[in-house]
């Protein structure tokens, strides 16, 4: 796997590609011949997850589709396998749940796409409420939340999109509440505000520029970067020459400036 990063970084994806593959093969051989080997079970999947990345960035959303659909399946088929399960839980299939809806909708098929989305949501929602939520959950949702809450947006379900920040808003309150000098949390709760502000203002980066026409969704896009800065704020505070807060800061404060404008 290694080799195949170091492949793709220096531009040679198809050969990338062929060690992907190999690599998967290896793995699902050795899974099969040691159902306790978990590593091999979780490689097999993770494997096509860089293969799908590889054939997102080319634009090409059947293989991207195909790739991820395995992952799903890999998971689904192996997950009464109590080898591989964590904490007494199997494993979901909700992260490639989501890829395989945003592969659909790059397809055009809209409707099929929000279905597994929706499912892959309601999985992750169901396995948080199965555990004590540790800082691991806080960290890791955001490789599932931001792709789901761009799929959201990009297909015009922004209720949809703004509960996705809602629940994560509300999963990191508690670590505030009880250390309220701790930045990571601090961090993780501005960022979140300042994406809820961005689904309800439906914020193009790229143009830097607000999509959204509805008054009302606008001023509450104002009041979510509002409250992102005020932790950004507070953070400073805590570690006034922290480079990385500081840009957010600033990215914040344009924001804010830009949609004030924008409501006058």
């Amino acid at each position: 796997m290694q080799k195949a990063a170091l492949l793709r970084k220096m531009g040679r994806d198809d050969e990338a590609l062929a060690v992907y593959q190999a690599a998967s093969d290896l793995a699902q051989q050795t899974y099969y011949a040691d159902k306790t080997k978990r590593f091999a079970f979780n490689h097999a999947s993770r494997i096509h997850k860089y293969m799908a990345d590889i054939y997102a960035e080319r634009g090409d959303w059947q293989k991207y589709l195909e790739c991820s659909e395995f992952s799903k399946d890999w998971i689904w088929q192996n997950r009464e396998n109590r080898n591989l399960w964590g904490q007494g839980l199997p494993p979901t299939t909700s992260y490639y749940l989501i890829r395989v809806g945003i592969g659909l909708n790059k397809l055009g098929k809209t409707e099929a796409a929000t279905a597994d989305v929706d499912e892959g949501i309601k999985q992750y929602n169901q396995s948080l409420g199965l555990h004590d939520i540790t800082a691991g959950d806080i960290i890791w949702a955001g490789d599932l939340l931001y792709p789901a809450s761009d799929f959201y947006v990009e297909t015009s379900q922004i209720s949809k999109a703004v509960a996705i920040w809602d629940n994560y808003i509300a999963l990191v309150n508690p670590f505030v509440t009880r250390n309220p000098e701790d930045t990571s949390s601090l961090g993780y709760l501005s960022y979140a505000l300042e994406r809820k502000g961005d689904v309800l203002a439906i914020y193009q980066k790229e143009r830097e520029t607000f999509a959204q026409t509805n008054s009302s969704s606008l001023r509450a896009a104002l009041a979510s970067y509002q409250e992102s800065l005020l932790r950004r704020q507070r953070i400073l505070q805590l570690d006034p020459t922290n480079q990385a807060h500081l840009q957010a800061e600033k990215t914040v404060e344009l924001k804010i400036s830009r949609l004030t404008e924008r409501l006058k």
